[in-house]
């Protein structure tokens, strides 16, 4: 685009949102000598990476932050805006913990013709589809956000990268299995069997290839992660009746203790109230065995005297 529609385009679509996760567009305008201008929201924060690094968080109080980020987006892409260049450097975090996302200076409108003009972006954090070209969705922005979560509760890129080089980035993203966020080197024991199972699947649903094999929005992505810090079942997993029941389990874990310990006693009641009928059936027996000894063969040995 010329610059002059360019920076129109950043003057419009920031005004069309207005959400607490959004740096918000305060006026635009021109200068008397016809020098466009803008004056956005100034956001006293960090980036979202440093942000966790500095505080050493942990990974929920890093989900909620992506669950800002969800909302954020949501908001955007509910105006028809794709944002397309969402990174840390991107997304900002106050002192107080509330996520800014900014820069929306290549976004695009969702039904916006054509959708698959090259604008400069980051190939980290980029879908498959915006480095080759394809039509760009909602499900770019989902990528993204999976890419940028992934970082966030692993300290690393979900593909395995010998360096930082453009080609080695662009080849794995296009072409590489991302590794399971459990399985991510460096992690520790604890962070890693936190993240195995529905954390893994989330992530790994968020980062597909294929945008019809991710979450359909933000807000489908952000509904699991709430239901995985509920202890609720994920739709990234397969909806089985032992994973239900085990994440049942999981969520009334006292219940569920003091079931298990009731069922044990009544099947030792059981067993004790089973072995005592059998003790007192062998007693019976024997004094059956006693009163006919003593009714007829004692009166049997009375009559030959």
């Amino acid at each position: 685009l010329p610059p002059q529609a360019r920076f129109q385009q950043d003057r419009e679509f920031p005004a069309r949102l207005d959400h607490p996760n959004i740096t918000c567009l305060l006026v635009g305008g021109s200068t008397s000598q016809g020098l466009p201008y803008l004056v956005v929201e100034y956001v006293e924060g960090v980036p979202i990476t440093q942000y966790c690094a500095e505080r050493n968080l942990k990974i929920d109080d890093r989900l909620k932050l992506v669950l800002q980020l969800c909302a954020g987006i949501s908001h955007a892409h509910q105006r028809l805006i794709i944002h397309r260049d969402i990174k840390p450097e991107n997304i900002l975090v106050t002192a107080d913990g509330v996520v800014k996302v900014l820069d929306f200076g290549i976004a695009t409108l969702r039904d916006s013709v054509p959708a698959t003009v090259h604008r400069p972006a980051t190939p980290a954090y980029s879908s498959p589809e915006q480095l080759t070209g394809e039509p760009i969705t909602t499900a770019a922005d989902v990528y993204a956000i999976g890419v940028l979560a992934y970082e966030l509760l692993t300290g690393s890129f979900p593909f395995l990268l010998r360096s930082n080089h453009l080609g080695e980035i662009l080849t794995a993203v296009l072409t590489a299995e991302p590794v399971p966020s459990s399985q991510a080197a460096g992690l520790l024991p604890a962070t890693a069997r936190q993240l195995r199972g529905d954390l893994d699947n989330i992530l790994a649903r968020a980062i597909a290839k294929g945008p019809n094999h991710r979450y359909a929005s933000a807000q489908q992505l952000a509904e699991d992660i709430e239901a995985y810090r509920a202890g609720l079942p994920v739709r990234a997993r397969p909806d089985t009746i032992g994973y239900r029941a085990q994440k049942f389990v999981g969520r009334h874990r006292l219940a569920s203790a003091l079931a298990a310990v009731t069922a044990v006693l009544l099947i030792a009641a059981v067993a004790v109230s089973t072995w005592q009928a059998s003790v007192a059936q062998r007693r019976f027996d024997d004094l059956r065995q006693l009163a006919h000894a003593v009714v007829f063969d004692v009166n049997d040995m009375l009559s030959a005297i």
